[in-house]
């Protein structure tokens, strides 16, 4: 008599069992994601970690030196784009005439302006495609 009483109720076992294996499912899935964020986190913190080391080594190594020399104050001045006293800005401007021409002519191709977005579509299908623009114009 157990038995079939066992055996009679076991769909509600079975649907009881199901719902706790979608629920501890979704809890083992968030903790999880948890554990990836943490870990994600703590890297993140590494690599600042080692980022600020870096620069902090940087300026005491390079930096901190540079500007207790004598030309700090020049390189400085430099830096926030300040000319001194007898200084001045050198543009060196490259001209070639046409007699002693380096570089080798261009041929330049014939330019056409077209003004509408329609003429430059003819345009394109009479030179590109012309056996097209040659249909079109006799079955017209």
């Amino acid at each position: 008599m157990r038995y079939h009483k066992f055996l009679r109720y076991s769909t509600y076992r079975r649907y009881g069992i199901f719902v706790l294996t979608v629920f501890f499912s979704w809890y083992g899935l968030q903790a999880w994601v948890n554990l990836k964020s943490i870990d994600t986190s703590i890297q993140q913190t590494r690599e600042q970690v080692i980022d600020v080391d870096e620069h902090t080594a940087y300026l005491n190594n390079f930096y901190k030196p540079y500007l207790e020399s004598e030309y700090a104050p020049y390189f400085l001045w430099h830096e926030n784009g300040s000319l001194w006293r007898n200084e001045y800005i050198v543009r060196l401007r490259h001209t070639i005439d046409n007699d002693d021409a380096i570089l080798p002519e261009i041929e330049q191709k014939d330019s056409i302006l077209l003004s509408t977005p329609q003429a430059s579509w003819l345009y394109f299908i009479e030179n590109k495609l012309s056996f097209l623009y040659d249909w079109w114009i006799l079955n017209k």
